[in-house]
């Protein structure tokens, strides 16, 4: 699984990083992937994206589809 989290930081801005979760054999790893993007709000429970941050998003959205689609073609990491 691959989800966007949000960190915030001194600034008071968030930083974007990708949560990957990976099952190898009997047990499950998670993966920190932090992408560089600070965005002005979190948004784990928001779907309404402020206009300051839409570029930014729309990247980090990306980027976490390039991840997923990986994920399928090597099916290593967790699916839910």
């Amino acid at each position: 699984m691959i989800a966007l989290r949000y960190k915030k930081v001194k600034s008071g801005n968030y930083s974007v990083y990708l949560d990957i979760t990976i099952k190898k054999q009997e047990r499950t790893e998670r993966i920190y992937e932090f992408l560089r993007i600070y965005v002005s709000r979190n948004y784990s429970k928001s779907n309404r994206i402020a206009g300051e941050d839409a570029d930014k998003m729309e990247l980090a959205q990306s980027i976490r589809s390039e991840e997923h689609t990986s994920e399928l073609q090597s099916r290593q990491y967790l699916v839910c």
